[in-house]
C-alpha cells in the first residue's frame, strides 16, 4: 500500500492501479498495431525492495512499491510503458538499436523536436493515468516516424544524454530521495548533479530547490 511519500490523504489501492493501468497501456497505444505492427506483451508486475530489485509477482498480489511494464514489440523500433512505485511515475520509453530504452523526451531533445514538457509523476488515479498515457501515446504518434528513422547521429546523442549512466543512477536515486527527505539538501546535489540530464522533471525541480538550500 502507498506510504506517505505519495503525498495522498487516502492512499490509492494498488491492485486498483495496476488493472487501471494494463487497461489504458493497451487503449491509448492501440494505434501501434495496426500502424506499426508492434504488438502488446502481457502486462509484467513486479514487487520492488529498497534497492529496486524486482521480484516478479502476480498482479493480483503486488504492493507497494511496485513495478508494472507492458511491452510493444514488432518490426519496429520497441516501445515500453511503465509505471513506477514512490513517485507513481508513468513512462514511455523507446528502444534504440544497441543503446537501450530512452525516454519519449530524451528522443525528442535529441532530435531537436520541441516540446511541452508535463509532470509524469504523482500519477495516482485511474483518471489521471489514463489522461497521461493519451498524452504520452499522442506524443509518440506525432513522432514515432522520426524516431523510428533516426540515424547514427541522433542514436549517439541518446547515449550521451544518460544511457550509460543509467544503471548508476538507479543505485543513487533511494540515496538521494532519502537525503533529501531528511533536509541533507547538500548531499542530494552531490549525489543526483552528475546524472542531471536523466532526472525526471520532478528530481530535476528538487535538484534546483535542494541546490538554493545549499546555497543559503
Amino acid at each position: 500500500m502507498c506510504t506517505k511519500e505519495c503525498g495522498r490523504l487516502t492512499p490509492p489501492e494498488e491492485q486498483d492501479l495496476i488493472a487501471a493501468f494494463e487497461i489504458v497501456a493497451r487503449d491509448a497505444f492501440a494505434f501501434l498495431t495496426p500502424a506499426y505492427q508492434l504488438l502488446p506483451s502481457p502486462m509484467s508486475t513486479f514487487d520492488l525492495d529498497d534497492a529496486r530489485r524486482r521480484t516478479p509477482a502476480t498482479a493480483t498480489d503486488v504492493r507497494y512499491p511496485f513495478l508494472a511494464v507492458v511491452d510493444f514489440t514488432g518490426p519496429n523500433p520497441p516501445i515500453r510503458l511503465s509505471y513506477w512505485e514512490r513517485e507513481y511515475h508513468l513512462e514511455l520509453e523507446v528502444g534504440a538499436n544497441g543503446s537501450g530504452y530512452h525516454p519519449l523526451a530524451g528522443w525528442l531533445d535529441a532530435l531537436g523536436i520541441e516540446y511541452d514538457a508535463v509532470e509524469d509523476s504523482g500519477v495516482a488515479t485511474p483518471t489521471a493515468l489514463a489522461r497521461h498515457a493519451r498524452r504520452l501515446a499522442m506524443g509518440l504518434r506525432d513522432h514515432f516516424d522520426e524516431i523510428r528513422t533516426a540515424g547514427p547521429a541522433v542514436i549517439s546523442r541518446l547515449g550521451s544524454q544518460g544511457a550509460k549512466t543509467a544503471a548508476r543512477l538507479n543505485r543513487t536515486r533511494d540515496r538521494a530521495h532519502t537525503a533529501f527527505s531528511e533536509g541533507r539538501y547538500e548531499t542530494y546535489v552531490e549525489l543526483l548533479e552528475p546524472f542531471e540530464a536523466a532526472l525526471t522533471v520532478t528530481e530535476r525541480r528538487k535538484l534546483e530547490f535542494a541546490r538554493g538550500k545549499a546555497a543559503a
